[in-house]
């Protein structure tokens, strides 16, 4: 555990023993923290204390490993690949530059994600979305097995292929609803089709393309054209 004011991991960044791939490493400071360009044989990264995270560069963990960043989070030299067993954002993040989250388990926004121009992408087996995910001018892709809401959730993008979402689902049945401020795809996994897991309502601003059925508890929207690449209901 490191703690102090506002340290800066530079070039070469944190390397544990090469073939140990069990260390942790917290970092609790108070003022702004820059980690990367790289970060790697840890099982485990922590991030917290009062001041806030930035990272400029990709992080790889090794092994079944966990990342949890507890401060606000902003990217701001290059684009950033994480990547993870599971990834926590407990608070907001702000990236200016493409962020990627890479975890063969599961990625985690507790709060908002929010940039002007930047694409978000996350090939997590789970996402799990508690606050909403705006790219302004940037797409936003999820390819991994299901996106999870916990909270109502606007997904806002105005690039042209918009929001490309997996599987979407809810917490529970009709709990949570889904807003998308732009252009959809819907993929193969489908809305709502989790038993129990129905979404309260979807609603789509611009064009949808839909690879598979939708079903919520309350009512469906869409403002513009839709197009099925499959058999849907």
């Amino acid at each position: 555990t490191a703690t102090a004011g506002a340290p800066t991991f530079q070039a070469g960044g944190v390397d544990g023993e090469a073939g140990a791939n069990d260390y942790e490493l917290t970092l609790n400071f108070s003022g702004a923290t820059s980690v990367g360009p790289t970060f790697t044989n840890l099982r485990k990264l922590t991030t917290g204390g009062t001041g806030t995270t930035d990272i400029v560069g990709s992080i790889t963990l090794t092994g079944t490993s966990v990342m949890t960043f507890n401060d606000a989070v902003t990217t701001s030299t290059g684009a950033a690949v994480l990547t993870a067993t599971d990834i926590n954002f407990a608070s907001t993040v702000a990236p200016t530059e493409a962020l990627t989250l890479t975890a063969t388990g599961t990625a985690t926004l507790s709060s908002t994600l929010t940039s002007s121009n930047d694409a978000f992408t996350s090939t997590a087996g789970t996402t799990v979305l508690g606050g909403s995910v705006n790219t302004g001018t940037a797409a936003q892709t999820y390819t991994g097995s299901i996106v999870r809401l916990s909270a109502d959730i606007t997904m806002t993008s105005s690039h042209a292929t918009g929001v490309t979402l997996g599987a979407v689902d809810g917490t529970g049945d009709g709990t949570e609803g889904l807003t998308v401020t732009g252009k959809a795809v819907i993929g193969a996994g489908g809305v709502g089709t989790t038993a129990g897991k129905r979404l309260q309502f979807l609603t789509v601003s611009d064009t949808t393309s839909l690879n598979a059925s939708v079903t919520t508890a309350e009512h469906q929207t869409y403002t513009g054209a839709v197009t099925l690449f499959a058999a849907t209901s």
